[in-house]
């Protein structure tokens, strides 16, 4: 079963997420264009998703380790909150490195392709099994609380001020992370 880091963060805290359908896009009918038309999406397998997202701390590790620079935090502090300013080539530079320090097999090629388990391309990510990105469908079925799903429009609550940090709650930066608005002081 390979692990999706890129909500890594402390500790390694993963949850499973079992096999099973949903319908993808915008079931609400007030997201944007690209969410629609919704489609029916049948995961037929399980993965491991991080709890929380990746921290400046897990990444600045990384950084540390393999002599990158450090991405830059706006400012707004680094420790446990979300890591920013990374591509989509250093996420998975990171998730390699991650893989390798725990001796698991790479799960992407210099060319950015997955890899199974004996380091051949594959287009399944459920055959890799070192740490990777989730696919679009894997992170929206998760978000959704996946085959547990309640039915919210956002993850846990159909009311997004009680468990997401965005532009109108959050003063304008990141929070760390497995923090909610309604944690606030």
């Amino acid at each position: 079963m390979s692990l999706s880091v890129l909500t890594l963060a402390r500790s390694g805290e993963f949850v499973l997420a079992q096999k099973g359908s949903f319908t993808m896009g915008d079931t609400s009918g007030d997201g944007y264009s690209e969410e629609k038309p919704t489609h029916e999406i049948t995961l037929t397998y399980s993965f491991q998703i991080g709890k929380y997202e990746v921290t400046f701390d897990e990444y600045d590790a990384f950084c540390e380790a393999t002599g990158r620079s450090k991405p830059g935090d706006e400012g707004w502090g680094r420790g446990t909150r979300p890591v920013i300013n990374v591509s989509w080539n250093d996420a998975i530079d990171y998730c390699n490195w991650l893989s390798e320090k725990e001796k698991l097999p790479k799960a992407y090629d210099n060319d950015g392709n997955l890899l199974d388990k004996d380091g051949k391309v594959t287009p399944d990510p459920s055959k890799v099994v070192g740490y990777r990105l989730p696919t679009e469908a894997e992170w929206e079925y998760a978000a959704r609380g996946g085959n547990k799903s309640k039915g919210y429009k956002y993850s846990g609550s159909d009311n997004v001020d009680y468990v997401a940090w965005y532009w109108e709650n959050s003063e304008g930066h990141t929070h760390d992370v497995g923090t909610t608005p309604t944690q606030r002081a």
